[in-house]
């Protein structure tokens, strides 16, 4: 009777609409299939809980169903039945039009979805097999696809509880809850079985929230708009279920001003009359912290919020610490910097102390645009993983970043014009012409242009800062030096451009070396990785003795895997008398924190550093973001792959990257 209970809930508004072109017993037998090639007669009844002479019936109707469905159901004599797909995109097509009818999940993604989302809303425990009825497959995918949903849940501080002979469900408290549910709610992803018991609620929560937040005046992007809107529809099924937020947050009311409270209470009290439902008092505050972490109605500066500026000066105090540690950087006396970042904190610490996501729409470009200061504000968050216990989220690190490269861009010293030396061995004309248009568009650049002659020796003055030539040069004259042709396109000129206007305090190519390249790195884990990257450092570097402790400590606080199947760990602090890269290419990837990740590069910064490190970071992000050099790394596992990739980039400009 209680597993006919658990069905009706989990059918009920399938039932409704179900029209399926197949029938479902013979889908039962075609689910038979999924985790075995042959399945034998007595096999089939028993998971069916028929007759054999059902069995035989059903395979019968199978037959005939399949026959235009690209699969046939053949009998293998001595052995049992096997099903041949015939036709791939006739038979895929037809497991789509199964779900296409009610809604029902049909791949992974989409089972893991609708997993997630009936262990979060289930009042009582649910025993897999009824999943497994639901869903149209077998007990064993149910119970893989909920070995992958418990790492997500995990990341929001919910377990998975299982019972023998009561079944499984989800434990932990109630905002974690609803966050998770607010990242199973997706209409752009989740199929209609997943959300149609929101959608009513999400449109009347919509009207209402819009409605108070024009008439306030409130400046929230769309983004965040949709975010409160599905927060107060989750809340209000909550409600309806008597799932209410009660003595699991204690003194709600610290993190939110009047204000904020004030418009929770107007979206609120509209709902009340409209649903003829009660919002209790906890709620009111939960609402109001969505506009608290987003902090638009009131300024730090209020009286009310002296004790959130308190804390999130605290916070800026020890997350600029670990950025001059790590760094060097020196950027604990800017206080503009301190000053933006203990605005944006206040905030930023109700987002992460609630679990509450701000998507970062721009965070690629980030990335790429302020490698520098990416790098400072994964470091720089650290200290907010310290403080809260909670891993901080890209996108969070992404808006962080943006204030690093204001502070790091306001510290750029002005451009010092260049002294240039060319070599040339064409006629007097051609010359000129090159002089003339490298002066004409890089006079801004130049301070001086000197011309000599292939028939002299080229010998740099001490203040030489690049030589141009177009011919190959028999002497090194100790200062870069860049081939041109003997006339000027605006190839040459991009690339001139950036040798005069990049000054790294340490070159890119310097702190890569054949002996700390592994081309077949043996690890099956980041720790393993780590520990075998840090031993090959080890060789040619006398490393202190916490230099693989802090490397690990870090990346616990902070994963460094940032997508294109590379991760780069480092340690909290600069430890090494010299900056240096090792690098590992794994046989085979590993998952890392957030993604697949095969090749390690172990980045340590030189304790003599203070300059200004954005070129080197420029260069270094140009490479291990880009798809081809890593592919061509991963693929020929040569130290001469990373010299020519490199080369290329240092030489390449930006816009042609």
């Amino acid at each position: 009777m209680e597993d006919a209970r658990e069905c009706s809930y989990l059918f009920c508004r399938q039932r409704r609409r179900r029209r399926r072109a197949v029938d479902e017993r013979i889908w039962d037998v075609l689910d038979a299939f999924r985790d075995t090639e042959v399945v034998t007669a007595a096999e089939l009844a028993d998971r069916l809980g028929v007759t054999s002479r059902t069995v035989r019936s059903l395979l019968s109707r199978s037959r005939r169903a399949l026959a235009d469905g690209g699969a046939r159901i053949e009998s293998k004599p001595g052995t049992g039945y096997i099903l041949t797909i015939t036709d791939a995109e006739a038979f895929a097509d037809l497991k789509e039009a199964r779900g296409a009818v009610d809604g029902t999940p049909v791949t992974a993604v989409e089972r893991r979805r609708y997993l997630l989302r009936l262990l979060l809303t289930a009042q009582d425990y649910i025993k897999l097999e009824v999943i497994a009825q639901a869903l149209f497959v077998s007990k064993k995918t149910v119970a893989a696809d909920l070995a992958q949903v418990e790492p997500i849940l995990a990341e929001h501080s919910l377990l998975v509880d299982r019972r023998p002979y009561k079944g499984v469900r989800v434990i932990g408290a109630e905002l974690d809850i609803r966050t998770c549910l607010a990242t199973v709610y997706d209409p752009e992803h989740s199929s209609r079985f997943a959300v149609d018991d929101l959608e009513p609620g999400v449109g009347r929560a919509e009207r209402h929230v819009r409605k108070v937040l024009d008439a306030h005046g409130i400046p929230l992007a769309d983004e965040a708009v949709r975010s409160v809107i599905l927060h107060v529809a989750i809340a209000t099924n909550r409600v309806r279920a008597g799932r209410t937020i009660t003595g699991e947050v204690i003194e709600l009311g610290q993190y939110v001003t009047d204000a904020e409270l004030g418009v929770a209470d107007d979206i609120l009290d509209r709902l009340e009359q409209d649903l003829e439902l009660s919002y209790p008092l906890q709620e009111r505050y939960y609402l109001a912290l969505h506009f608290a972490g987003r902090r638009v109605l009131t300024s730090p500066a209020d009286a009310s919020d002296s004790q959130s500026i308190v804390e999130a000066r605290r916070v800026v105090d020890g997350m600029l610490r670990i950025v001059d540690e790590g760094f060097g950087l020196g950027l604990s006396g800017d206080d503009e910097l301190r000053a933006s970042l203990v605005q944006h904190t206040i905030p930023l610490l109700v987002r992460l102390r609630f679990q509450m996501r701000m998507p970062n729409q721009s965070l690629e470009r980030i990335k790429q645009s302020y490698p520098l200061a990416y790098a400072v504000a994964v470091q720089a968050c650290t200290a907010l993983a310290r403080h809260l216990g909670r891993t901080v989220s890209e996108d969070e690190a992404g808006y962080v970043a943006l204030w690093f490269a204001l502070a790091l861009e306001r510290r750029r010293p002005e451009q010092r014009r260049k002294h240039v030396v060319l070599v040339s061995d064409a006629d007097g004309a051609a010359t000129r012409l090159i002089e003339l248009q490298v002066r004409e568009r890089l006079g801004d650049l130049i301070e001086s242009l000197i011309t000599v002659s292939t028939r002299e020796p080229v010998r740099a003055q001490p203040d030489t800062d690049l030589v141009l030539t177009t011919v190959a040069l028999e002497t090194d004259p100790g200062v870069p030096v860049l081939d041109v042709g003997p006339f000027i396109d605006d190839a040459d000129i991009r690339k001139i451009r950036r040798m005069l206007i990049s000054e790294p305090s340490t070159r890119i190519d310097q702190v890569f070396s054949p002996e700390l390249f592994v081309p077949h790195l043996d690890a099956r884990t980041p720790h393993e990785a780590i520990e075998v990257l840090t031993q090959c450092a080890r060789t040619r570097y006398d490393l202190p003795a916490v230099f693989l402790d802090s490397v690990l400590r870090r990346e616990t606080l902070a994963p460094t895997d940032f997508g294109n199947r590379v991760a780069m760990p480092h340690g909290e602090v600069a430890m090494s008398e010299e900056t240096f890269i090792a690098v590992g290419v794994l046989d085979e990837p590993i998952r890392w924190t957030r993604n697949l990740v095969q090749v390690v590069c172990l980045v340590s910064i030189s304790t003599r550093e203070g300059k200004d490190l954005q070129q080197f970071y420029q260069d270094l992000s140009r490479y291990l973001m880009s798809e081809e050099h890593i592919t061509t790394l991963i693929k020929s596992r040569d130290f001469s792959a990373i010299v020519r990739s490199i080369r290329e980039i240092t030489q390449q400009p930006q816009e042609e990257a």
